[in-house]
């Protein structure tokens, strides 16, 4: 059974509770946090354990047997399926506790994507990520991957012209940050044309400049569309 990845925000820290292995928010990249993350979502059954469960059933949508997934979007769509009630995420902000389980995350993940697809986000699209790490990163991954986009990650550590040249490169169309970047992006969109769309994560609502992630998440439970 999955374990519920640790976010605490009083020490920048991710870790698994029952290991002692723990990841840390170093600044460098928001890799360790999110290899932790898929590390949960991946399937871990054999064969002989999916025939054990019951759960030999083919998906009528991929044509494969439940926990034989190849693609992002199938592989968090089967943990949420089969986790719903469990943990995915706890967040400790000083000493309180709050926790997210699978069906929070899938739904989260569902209205984010018809967000996206409602802003004309389409498969092959680059999205990018600004952020220290936190369970929003990865959800955010786990979005712009599932609607078919390309994930561009920058690094926080980067100055405002190694952002700028990442962007021009590699097209980015949108770019998602916490509140600590979002004014940098803010102030350097004028050069890079291909930049449309700036999602602030710690906004509930934006201005004409900048989408709050709140938006976002009202925008596509109520937009009905599916990823």
């Amino acid at each position: 059974h999955p374990t519920p990845a640790i976010w605490d925000e009083r020490t920048c820290r991710s870790h698994d509770p029952h290991r002692s292995t723990r990841w840390e928010g170093t600044g460098t990249s928001p890799r360790p946090l999110v290899a932790s993350v898929l590390l949960l979502v991946v399937p871990r059954y054999s064969s002989y354990d999916r025939h054990d469960r019951g759960m030999e059933q083919v998906d009528v949508r991929t044509g494969r047997v439940p926990g034989e997934a190849t693609t992002t979007r199938e592989l968090v769509e089967y943990a949420l399926h089969s986790f719903k009630t469990r943990v995915a995420f706890l967040r400790k902000t000083n000493l309180r506790v709050s926790q997210w389980t699978y069906a929070d995350v899938g739904e989260y993940v569902r209205c984010l994507a018809s967000a996206l697809l409602e802003r004309g986000v389409t498969k092959g699209d680059r999205v990018a990520i600004l952020s220290e790490n936190r369970p929003e990163w990865a959800l955010a991954w786990f979005t712009i991957t599932s609607v078919g986009a390309v994930v561009v990650p920058l690094d926080r550590m980067h100055s405002a012209a190694e952002i700028v040249s990442i962007l021009n490169h590699s097209g980015t169309r949108m770019a998602v940050a916490s509140g600590a970047f979002i004014t940098t992006l803010v102030d350097h969109q004028h050069e890079v044309p291909t930049l449309e769309t700036l999602v602030s994560l710690d906004l509930a609502r934006g201005d004409r400049r900048v989408v709050g992630y709140e938006e976002l998440l009202v925008q596509g439970a109520a937009s009905g569309r599916h990823y």
